[in-house]
């Protein structure tokens, strides 16, 4: 996932381009790359999704579909509306 989130082009997103991007998300994104444990976080206003090797299993399809960059909504849809903001 550190790839793909690193080759992801984030300018297409409301989050924008990763030199733009808020040092307090930068900080959690290398945090949740290097964990071994399943983490996610969801950021903005579309709750746009970034998360690790361990999370992918739970958002990614058999067929290699990425959730990356997508809002939490679209992945999460049999319990957004427990967990939504």
């Amino acid at each position: 996932m550190r790839a793909l989130v690193a080759e992801f082009d984030w300018a297409l997103t409301s989050l924008g381009s990763y030199e733009d991007w808020p040092s307090s998300l930068k900080g959690t994104v290398r945090l949740i790359m290097d964990s071994v444990e399943p983490m996610v976080i969801w950021w903005g206003d579309e709750t746009l999704q970034i998360y690790n090797d361990a999370y992918a299993p739970r958002v990614e399809s058999a067929a290699g579909a990425s959730a990356l960059g997508l809002p939490a909504a679209i992945s999460w849809k049999h319990g957004w509306e427990s967990v939504s903001p």
